[in-house]
C-alpha cells in the first residue's frame, strides 16, 4: 500500500514538475523508484540517479519517499488501522528520525556551505543527508569532491545511524542509538542516587527495571560496538586497496555505505575495484543487512556447534 501511494505521488508530481517529460517515462521512473524507496535500496533507472533529472524540485519530491521506507511498518499499522494520528510526534523512532532529518541537512548544509566545494550547498546537504540517514542511497551529488569534516560527519550523523527498527534500512538504527544515550544519562544519574534506591527507567513507552535496562543497553552497546568495529576494519582494508587519488575520509565513506546497505558512493565501488575489496564490500552489505549477530551465529555454528558453551 506504501509502496502504490509513493507510485502515484511521484507520478503526479514528476507531472507537474517536469511538463516536458514523456508518460511512460514518468510511469516507469516512478513505479521503479517507488520499489527502491520503500526496500531503501536506491537503485534508479537514471545513469546519475535522481541527480539525472537536473530539478530542484524533483530533488524535494523524493525526499517523501525516502523518509516514508525508514519508519518502522508496526508505526504505520498503528497510524492507519489504529487510526493513531498523533504517533507521528508520540513515537520516539518517528519523532527522533524527524528531528534528526532537519537538525542534519542544516548542519550538513553549514558545512558544505563553509567548503566552498559545492555549488548549491544546501539543496545537496538536505536531499543527501536523508538519503544516508534513511539508508535509501539515492545521490545528487559526487561526493569525493566534498571536504573530509562533511564526509565524516554524513558518516557518523547518518549513514552510521540509520532509520528505524522494523522498516527496510540499514545501520545501527535509531532505537539503539537513542538507547545508548539514555543509558550514558542514567549511569551517571545512578551515582547521585542511593544504593537502597530502585529507579525505573522510562523509555520508549516503557517502564524498565534496572536488570531490564542494564539488558536492554548491554545488547545495544554490544551490536553498535561490533558494527564500529567491523567498520573500521573495512575502512583500513578500503584505504590499503582503494585507488591513490582518494583519501581516508573517503574509504570510511565507502565502507560505511555498505554496511548500512546506503548505496552512496565516492568513487571508490567501480567494474575495476580490487575483487578482495569488492569481496570485502559484499560481507559487509550481506552482514549489515541480517544486522551482523545472526552472521556471528552462523559462523559460532560452523566452528563450535551448537552445544553451550561450560565454563
Amino acid at each position: 500500500a506504501i509502496t502504490l501511494f509513493s507510485f502515484i505521488y511521484l507520478v503526479i508530481g514528476t507531472y507537474l514538475i517536469l511538463l516536458a517529460y514523456k508518460l511512460t517515462s514518468n510511469i516507469f521512473d516512478s513505479i521503479n523508484h517507488a520499489m527502491t524507496g520503500q526496500s531503501t535500496g536506491g537503485f534508479s533507472t537514471l545513469d546519475d540517479s535522481i541527480a539525472g533529472y537536473h530539478s530542484v524540485e524533483m530533488d524535494m519530491l523524493y525526499l517523501l519517499p525516502m523518509i516514508l521506507g525508514s519508519l518502522s511498518l508496526p508505526f504505520y499499522f498503528t497510524v492507519i488501522y489504529n487510526r493513531q494520528i498523533n504517533q507521528f510526534w508520540k513515537n520516539l523512532q518517528t519523532r527522533s528520525i524527524f528531528i534528526l532529518c532537519i537538525l542534519g541537512s542544516i548542519v550538513l548544509s553549514f558545512m558544505l556551505m563553509k567548503s566552498g566545494v559545492i555549488s548549491e550547498p544546501f539543496r545537496t546537504g538536505i536531499f543527501q543527508f536523508v538519503s544516508a540517514l534513511t539508508t535509501t542511497g539515492w545521490q545528487t551529488s559526487d561526493v569525493s569532491t566534498w571536504d573530509s569534516p562533511s564526509i565524516l560527519f554524513i558518516v557518523m550523523a547518518a549513514m552510521a545511524v540509520g532509520g528505524a527498527a522494523g522498516a527496510t534500512v540499514g545501520g545501527i538504527k535509531i532505537i539503539r542509538v537513542l538507547l545508548i544515550f539514555k543509558g550514558i544519562s542514567w549511569n551517571i544519574n545512578n551515582f547521585f542516587s542511593s544504593a537502597n534506591s530502585i529507579k525505573v527507567v522510562k523509555f520508549n513507552n516503557k517502564r524498565l527495571l534496572p536488570a531490564e535496562m542494564n539488558k536492554e543497553l548491554a545488547s545495544a552497546a554490544t551490536f553498535a560496538f561490533v558494527y564500529l568495529l567491523l567498520l573500521l576494519i573495512a575502512t583500513f582494508i578500503t584505504y590499503y586497496l582503494m585507488d591513490v587519488n582518494f583519501t581516508f575520509a573517503d574509504a570510511l565513506f565507502e565502507a560505511a555505505s555498505a554496511q548500512g546497505t546506503v548505496g552512496l558512493s565516492c568513487g571508490i565501488t567501480h567494474p575495476g575495484m580490487s575483487p578482495v575489496l569488492e569481496t570485502v564490500y559484499i560481507f559487509e552489505m550481506w552482514a549489515g543487512r541480517l544486522e551482523i549477530f545472526p552472521v556471528m551465529v552462523l559462523f559460532r555454528t560452523i566452528f563450535l556447534g551448537t552445544k553451550p558453551a561450560i565454563d
